[in-house]
């Protein structure tokens, strides 16, 4: 019987280790390149302008005595809200107090013509 194997194991184990640490390499780099790349490829900034600027708009009073309006109205701030934590996250995945980018959308001044 042979053991051609217990000469060639240690190749083997090495490959391996080169295999992990390539794989947790990728990894690493893809999560520290990706949520950037992924807020300017789906233009984040953008979007937060057009629903801010449609958050901002001045309504007349009949629409604010609507309740479909106004709940239609308060659906559109929630998805705002949501994608300007979601913007707002860094590489890390935790929201930066010191981060002046997305500073812009922290405040939606809503117009009553009142």
């Amino acid at each position: 019987m042979t053991w051609e194997w217990s000469r060639d194991w240690p190749y083997g184990v090495l490959i391996g280790i080169g295999v992990m640490f390539g794989v947790w390499l990728l990894q690493a780099l893809l999560n520290l390149c990706a949520p950037p790349l992924l807020k300017k490829c789906f233009n984040y900034r953008r979007a937060l302008r057009q629903l801010k600027s449609a958050l901002e708009k001045s309504y007349p009073d009949d629409c604010w005595d609507d309740s479909d309006f106004c709940k239609a109205y308060l659906k559109a701030y929630e998805k705002f809200r949501d994608l300007r934590n979601v913007a707002k996250r860094g590489e890390i995945n935790v929201m930066s107090k010191y981060d002046e980018q997305w500073v812009e959308f922290d405040t939606v001044d809503v117009k009553l013509l009142r």
